[in-house]
Protein backbone atom coordinates (compact mmCIF):
# COMPACT_ATOMS: atom_id res chain seq x y z
CA UNK A 1 0.00 0.00 0.00
CA UNK A 2 1.33 3.39 -0.97
CA UNK A 3 -0.33 6.47 1.13
CA UNK A 4 -0.51 9.97 -0.21
CA UNK A 5 -0.75 13.30 1.89
CA UNK A 6 -1.00 16.52 0.82
CA UNK A 7 0.31 19.50 2.61
CA UNK A 8 -1.39 22.83 3.47
CA UNK A 9 0.50 25.72 4.14
CA UNK A 10 2.03 26.31 7.43
CA UNK A 11 5.54 27.62 8.98
CA UNK A 12 6.43 25.88 12.13
CA UNK A 13 9.50 24.58 13.79
CA UNK A 14 9.56 21.72 16.09
CA UNK A 15 11.89 21.93 18.94
CA UNK A 16 13.46 18.49 19.33
CA UNK A 17 16.22 18.87 22.44
CA UNK A 18 19.67 17.97 19.95
CA UNK A 19 22.32 20.55 20.92
CA UNK A 20 19.54 23.16 21.58
CA UNK A 21 19.09 23.64 18.00
CA UNK A 22 15.62 23.53 15.88
CA UNK A 23 15.10 20.89 13.79
CA UNK A 24 12.71 21.72 10.57
CA UNK A 25 9.61 18.52 10.30
CA UNK A 26 10.54 18.11 6.35
CA UNK A 27 14.44 17.02 7.23
CA UNK A 28 13.28 14.12 9.30
CA UNK A 29 11.12 12.48 6.52
CA UNK A 30 14.00 10.61 5.67
CA UNK A 31 14.32 9.05 8.45
CA UNK A 32 10.70 8.40 9.11
CA UNK A 33 10.34 6.87 5.55
CA UNK A 34 13.33 4.34 6.31
CA UNK A 35 11.44 3.43 9.86
CA UNK A 36 8.69 2.96 8.12
CA UNK A 37 10.03 0.58 5.28
CA UNK A 38 11.96 -1.12 8.08
CA UNK A 39 8.80 -2.04 10.16
CA UNK A 40 6.61 -3.07 6.80
CA UNK A 41 4.47 -0.38 7.06
CA UNK A 42 2.11 1.74 4.81
CA UNK A 43 4.54 4.35 3.02
CA UNK A 44 2.93 7.99 3.55
CA UNK A 45 4.84 10.13 0.27
CA UNK A 46 4.14 13.72 1.84
CA UNK A 47 5.46 17.08 -1.13
CA UNK A 48 6.55 18.90 2.14
CA UNK A 49 8.57 22.17 1.34
CA UNK A 50 10.69 24.18 4.21
CA UNK A 51 7.54 26.47 5.01
CA UNK A 52 4.55 23.43 5.18
CA UNK A 53 4.04 21.14 7.47
CA UNK A 54 0.37 20.39 8.36
CA UNK A 55 -0.77 17.28 6.81
CA UNK A 56 -3.94 16.71 5.89
CA UNK A 57 -6.05 13.33 5.62
CA UNK A 58 -4.10 10.80 3.22
CA UNK A 59 -5.26 8.77 0.67
CA UNK A 60 -3.80 5.56 -1.03
CA UNK A 61 -3.52 2.68 -3.73
CA UNK A 62 -2.22 -0.76 -3.83
CA UNK A 63 1.24 -0.43 -5.69
CA UNK A 64 2.99 -3.90 -5.32
CA UNK A 65 1.60 -7.57 -4.79
CA UNK A 66 3.00 -7.79 -1.11
CA UNK A 67 5.27 -4.86 0.66
CA UNK A 68 7.11 -2.28 -0.59
CA UNK A 69 10.56 -2.32 -0.24
CA UNK A 70 11.62 1.59 -1.31
CA UNK A 71 10.35 5.12 -3.22
CA UNK A 72 12.12 7.28 -4.56
CA UNK A 73 10.97 11.16 -5.68
CA UNK A 74 12.79 12.32 -8.72
CA UNK A 75 14.78 15.26 -8.53
CA UNK A 76 12.89 16.75 -10.90
CA UNK A 77 9.52 16.56 -9.12
CA UNK A 78 7.96 15.10 -12.15
CA UNK A 79 8.11 11.62 -10.60
CA UNK A 80 8.07 9.13 -8.21
CA UNK A 81 8.90 5.29 -8.10
CA UNK A 82 8.11 2.38 -5.56
CA UNK A 83 9.77 -1.19 -5.27
CA UNK A 84 8.55 -4.16 -3.98
CA UNK A 85 8.71 -7.82 -2.81
CA UNK A 86 6.90 -8.47 -6.21
CA UNK A 87 10.23 -8.34 -8.26
CA UNK A 88 9.01 -5.03 -10.00
CA UNK A 89 9.60 -1.50 -9.85
CA UNK A 90 6.86 0.90 -10.94
CA UNK A 91 6.79 4.44 -12.19
CA UNK A 92 4.08 7.42 -11.04
CA UNK A 93 3.66 10.40 -12.13
CA UNK A 94 3.35 13.24 -9.46
CA UNK A 95 0.80 15.52 -11.23
CA UNK A 96 -2.46 13.19 -10.21
CA UNK A 97 0.40 9.82 -8.90
CA UNK A 98 -1.15 7.45 -11.88
CA UNK A 99 0.96 4.30 -12.99
CA UNK A 100 2.87 5.21 -16.21
CA UNK A 101 5.06 2.52 -16.39
CA UNK A 102 7.10 -0.43 -14.80
CA UNK A 103 10.02 -1.54 -14.76
CA UNK A 104 10.88 -5.74 -15.07
CA UNK A 105 14.27 -7.59 -14.94
CA UNK A 106 14.88 -8.41 -11.42
CA UNK A 107 14.35 -12.14 -10.22
CA UNK A 108 14.40 -11.37 -6.70
CA UNK A 109 13.01 -8.59 -4.63
CA UNK A 110 13.79 -4.65 -4.86
CA UNK A 111 15.24 -3.58 -1.65
CA UNK A 112 16.43 0.01 -3.06
CA UNK A 113 16.28 2.30 -5.88
CA UNK A 114 17.50 5.70 -6.44
CA UNK A 115 17.71 8.46 -8.79
CA UNK A 116 20.49 9.83 -11.00
CA UNK A 117 20.87 13.93 -10.30
CA UNK A 118 19.53 15.19 -13.25
CA UNK A 119 16.86 12.70 -13.27
CA UNK A 120 17.93 10.78 -16.36
CA UNK A 121 18.85 7.23 -14.67
CA UNK A 122 17.10 4.98 -12.36
CA UNK A 123 19.37 2.64 -10.44
CA UNK A 124 17.87 -0.22 -8.44
CA UNK A 125 19.60 -3.35 -5.95
CA UNK A 126 18.21 -6.34 -5.62
CA UNK A 127 17.97 -9.66 -3.62
CA UNK A 128 19.35 -11.29 -7.10
CA UNK A 129 22.65 -9.65 -6.43
CA UNK A 130 22.12 -7.01 -9.26
CA UNK A 131 22.14 -3.69 -9.94
CA UNK A 132 20.72 -2.48 -13.07
CA UNK A 133 20.28 1.14 -14.28
CA UNK A 134 17.29 1.82 -16.31
CA UNK A 135 16.05 4.45 -18.36
CA UNK A 136 12.87 5.75 -17.18
CA UNK A 137 11.48 7.16 -20.46
CA UNK A 138 11.74 3.78 -21.99
CA UNK A 139 11.47 1.71 -19.07
CA UNK A 140 14.33 -0.49 -20.35
CA UNK A 141 17.39 -1.81 -18.86
CA UNK A 142 20.81 0.28 -19.77
CA UNK A 143 23.30 -1.64 -18.27
CA UNK A 144 23.57 -4.18 -15.40
CA UNK A 145 26.04 -5.21 -12.73
CA UNK A 146 26.98 -8.34 -10.90
CA UNK A 147 27.42 -7.69 -7.44
CA UNK A 148 27.29 -11.01 -6.08
CA UNK A 149 25.20 -10.29 -3.18
CA UNK A 150 22.11 -9.06 -1.98
CA UNK A 151 22.08 -5.38 -2.89
CA UNK A 152 20.17 -3.11 -0.08
CA UNK A 153 20.91 0.57 -0.68
CA UNK A 154 22.24 2.49 -3.58
CA UNK A 155 23.02 5.90 -3.70
CA UNK A 156 24.85 8.14 -6.35
CA UNK A 157 26.87 11.15 -5.85
CA UNK A 158 25.47 14.59 -6.75
CA UNK A 159 28.02 15.21 -9.46
CA UNK A 160 26.76 11.90 -11.55
CA UNK A 161 30.42 10.36 -10.91
CA UNK A 162 29.65 7.77 -8.23
CA UNK A 163 27.63 5.32 -7.21
CA UNK A 164 27.88 3.15 -4.15
CA UNK A 165 25.48 0.43 -2.55
CA UNK A 166 25.48 -1.35 0.57
CA UNK A 167 25.65 -5.46 0.35
CA UNK A 168 24.40 -8.35 2.61
CA UNK A 169 28.08 -9.14 2.97
CA UNK A 170 28.24 -6.14 5.26
CA UNK A 171 30.26 -3.89 2.14
CA UNK A 172 30.40 -1.01 0.64
CA UNK A 173 31.19 -0.55 -2.92
CA UNK A 174 31.68 2.05 -4.64
CA UNK A 175 31.40 2.90 -8.66
CA UNK A 176 32.22 4.91 -11.70
CA UNK A 177 29.08 5.88 -12.62
CA UNK A 178 29.77 6.82 -15.77
CA UNK A 179 31.76 3.54 -16.62
CA UNK A 180 30.79 0.94 -13.58
CA UNK A 181 33.36 -2.18 -14.73
CA UNK A 182 34.79 -2.24 -11.80
CA UNK A 183 34.17 -1.89 -8.56
CA UNK A 184 35.96 -0.48 -5.02
CA UNK A 185 35.63 -1.69 -1.69
CA UNK A 186 35.45 0.18 1.13
CA UNK A 187 37.91 -0.57 3.67
CA UNK A 188 35.96 -2.45 6.48
CA UNK A 189 32.41 -3.53 7.33
CA UNK A 190 29.26 -2.22 8.81
CA UNK A 191 25.70 -3.92 9.90
CA UNK A 192 24.39 -0.70 8.94
CA UNK A 193 24.43 -1.01 4.72
CA UNK A 194 21.11 -0.12 4.35
CA UNK A 195 21.70 3.96 4.84
CA UNK A 196 24.23 4.86 2.50
CA UNK A 197 24.53 9.19 2.12
CA UNK A 198 26.56 11.23 -0.15
CA UNK A 199 27.01 14.49 1.06
CA UNK A 200 25.55 16.74 -1.79
CA UNK A 201 28.49 18.58 -3.70
CA UNK A 202 31.16 16.38 -3.03
CA UNK A 203 32.18 12.50 -3.16
CA UNK A 204 32.26 12.38 0.42
CA UNK A 205 30.17 9.23 1.78
CA UNK A 206 28.84 8.98 4.77
CA UNK A 207 28.91 5.04 6.01
CA UNK A 208 27.35 4.73 9.23
CA UNK A 209 29.01 2.15 11.29
CA UNK A 210 27.90 -1.29 13.42
CA UNK A 211 28.18 0.18 16.86
CA UNK A 212 28.26 3.53 16.98
CA UNK A 213 29.85 6.47 14.70
CA UNK A 214 30.18 7.84 10.81
CA UNK A 215 32.52 7.32 8.86
CA UNK A 216 33.57 9.47 5.92
CA UNK A 217 35.02 8.08 2.37
CA UNK A 218 36.16 10.13 -0.45
CA UNK A 219 35.48 8.28 -3.65
CA UNK A 220 37.37 10.41 -5.60
CA UNK A 221 40.57 10.63 -3.63
CA UNK A 222 39.68 6.89 -2.67
CA UNK A 223 40.35 7.10 0.94
CA UNK A 224 39.11 7.94 4.19
CA UNK A 225 38.85 11.68 5.21
CA UNK A 226 36.91 11.62 8.69
CA UNK A 227 34.96 9.94 11.34
CA UNK A 228 32.80 10.79 14.66
CA UNK A 229 31.73 8.47 17.37
CA UNK A 230 28.34 9.91 17.37
CA UNK A 231 25.66 9.13 15.40
CA UNK A 232 24.58 5.83 13.04
CA UNK A 233 21.38 5.25 10.94
CA UNK A 234 19.13 5.99 9.63
CA UNK A 235 21.09 8.84 8.07
CA UNK A 236 20.39 12.26 6.53
CA UNK A 237 21.64 15.55 4.57
CA UNK A 238 20.08 18.68 3.78
CA UNK A 239 20.29 19.32 0.09
CA UNK A 240 22.80 22.51 0.97
CA UNK A 241 25.33 19.91 2.73
CA UNK A 242 24.70 22.63 6.05
CA UNK A 243 22.92 19.99 8.37
CA UNK A 244 23.10 16.29 8.88
CA UNK A 245 20.86 14.41 11.04
CA UNK A 246 20.99 10.60 12.35
CA UNK A 247 19.52 8.20 14.59
CA UNK A 248 21.78 6.66 17.21
CA UNK A 249 20.69 3.40 15.73
CA UNK A 250 21.02 1.71 19.28
CA UNK A 251 18.39 3.90 21.59
CA UNK A 252 15.83 6.50 20.67
CA UNK A 253 18.42 9.36 20.34
CA UNK A 254 19.10 12.05 17.53
CA UNK A 255 21.92 13.69 16.15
Amino acid sequence: MVIVQTVQSHLSYLPIPWESNMIRPGRLIAILLALCIALELSISIRPVSAQTSVLTEPTGWTAHEGAVTSVSFSPNGQWLVTAGMDRIIKLWSTSNFKQVGVFRGHTGPVWAVSWSPDSRSLISGSEDGTLKFWDPTTRKVTNSLNVAAPVLSVAVSSDRLRLAAGTSERKVKVWNFRNPSRAETVPGTTDLVNDLQFIPGTTTLVVPMSRSGLSFWDAALHEPVGAIDTGSSPVAVSKDARWMVSGSGRDDAIR
